[in-house]
């Protein structure tokens, strides 16, 4: 009996060291386990305690810094917030006030680089604004905690048809009001649309000599003109009317007198911005006695077939940037001396700009002038009358074929323009 009771006793003492070696181990997991999820309590607590000591604000105030005004539109370069308020900016607003009317409004997303006040470099463009409306301009920065304040009023600008812009200042250059001789009775009138009135006014397609296309590259007849004229919606006209550009500008032998040919015609130069009117095909300003020199911007009409400046009085040489004129094929610049009995009173042109040595490529300019178009199924043609410098001996012995087909204009005998 001894023996037996001895050995029970030491199977109870084993399982309680078992029992006992099991319960630490999972009173340590359990320990383990809550140390993890203290500090996971602790560090959202003092990562919670970290926000709360610097709170997001409100960005600082952006800065409109340059516009550019366009058709109905404004194009606006900003600078962005110098401060985020420790939020990232998410959107710009730009509101555009003008008097007697509500303000417009338009958002754009931050750009991600767009940062630290520094300038952004994709601008806001306003649009649907009205032609000689005057408008002013705020902008502000939106982030997490609100919006900024607004910046300071910015402007004044007025936008305005470019293509209108252009034929005003021109007209003012030219010295208009026009007239010219009527075909049916032969009597002398007033060129349509030419006056002071309506270069502001009414539209452009429908003055004198202007010729338009629309949209589907055909021209502009009388009906599609009424038929835009005569609509009510403002918005719908607009439209109509941005589908249309003008192609062709011919103003032969118009006057600023009203007896027409006996009078004097027109003294006026002719304005720079002829070359943002890139769309034209077709220039005729013969026996207009335009004065000056010709634009540079004139090179920038590279769509530009027909170029026809006789009878005027131009003086100078050529302006370089004509080379860049490549799809001209049909130039006349003779007669620069006299038209209809006045006498211009200058040497008319003199040759072209030598700056960098441009005798290679003018040579290739008339040349393509002159080259053969595969649609039309003819050569172009070239009429200079420059007889002080075509003839001269270097470009006739370096480049005498260039030259060669560019002839002299019959109306004046010492137009001769041929090289030997």
């Amino acid at each position: 009996m001894a023996t037996t009771i001895t050995m029970d006793t030491n199977k109870k003492q084993v399982a309680r060291n078992n029992w006992f070696y099991f319960f630490s181990l999972a009173l340590l997991a359990l320990c383990v386990v809550a140390a993890a999820a203290l500090a996971i309590v602790f560090g959202v607590m003092s990562s919670s305690s970290s926000d709360a000591a610097t709170p997001s604000s409100l960005p600082s105030t952006p800065t409109l810094t340059a516009g550019v005004v366009g058709q109905r539109s404004v194009v606006l370069t900003y600078q962005s917030s110098s401060s985020d308020g420790n939020s990232p900016v998410t959107q710009y607003n730009v509101e555009a006030t003008y008097d007697g009317g509500s303000p417009l409004n338009v958002s754009v997303a931050a750009e991600s680089d767009c940062t630290g006040g520094n300038t952004c470099s994709i601008p806001i463009t306003v649009s649907g604004l009205t032609n000689g409306v005057v408008y002013h301009f705020t902008i502000s920065a939106t982030n997490l905690a609100g919006t900024s304040a607004a910046s300071a009023s910015f402007g004044p600008f007025t936008p305005s048809d470019p293509t209108r812009t252009a034929l005003g200042n021109m007209y003012t250059a030219l010295n208009g009001p026009w007239y010219v001789t009527d075909q049916t009775d032969g009597s002398c009138v007033q060129a349509v649309g030419w006056d002071a009135s309506n270069i502001s006014g009414s539209w452009y397609c429908g003055w004198a000599g202007v010729s338009c296309t629309n949209s589907a590259g055909n021209s502009l007849t009388e009906a599609e003109f009424d038929t835009i004229e005569a609509m009510t919606d403002t918005t719908e006209k607009n439209a109509a009317r941005d589908n249309v550009t003008v192609t062709g500008l011919n103003l032969a032998d118009h006057y600023a007198d009203n007896t027409c040919n006996t009078g004097t015609p027109v003294t006026g130069t002719l304005h720079a911005d002829i070359g943002s009117l890139t769309d034209l095909t077709e220039i005729n300003f013969s026996g207009c006695k335009l004065t000056g020199m010709l634009p540079s911007e004139i090179g920038g009409l590279t769509n530009l077939v027909t170029l026809n400046l006789q009878r005027n009085c131009f003086t100078a040489d050529l302006p370089a940037e004509m080379i860049l004129m490549t799809s001209l094929r049909n130039l006349d610049l003779s007669a620069q001396t006299s038209i209809n009995g006045h006498q211009c009173n200058t040497n008319g042109f003199t040759g072209f700009s030598m700056d960098g040595d441009y005798y290679g490529q003018w040579s290739n300019f008339f040349s393509q002038v002159r080259s053969y178009d595969s649609t039309t199924q003819q050569f172009g043609t070239c009429t200079l009358g420059f007889n002080t410098w075509v003839t001269s001996d270097r470009v006739c012995q370096d480049y005498p074929q260039s030259f060669r087909g560019c002839t002299g204009s019959a109306s004046s005998g010492n137009d001769a323009a041929t090289c030997p």
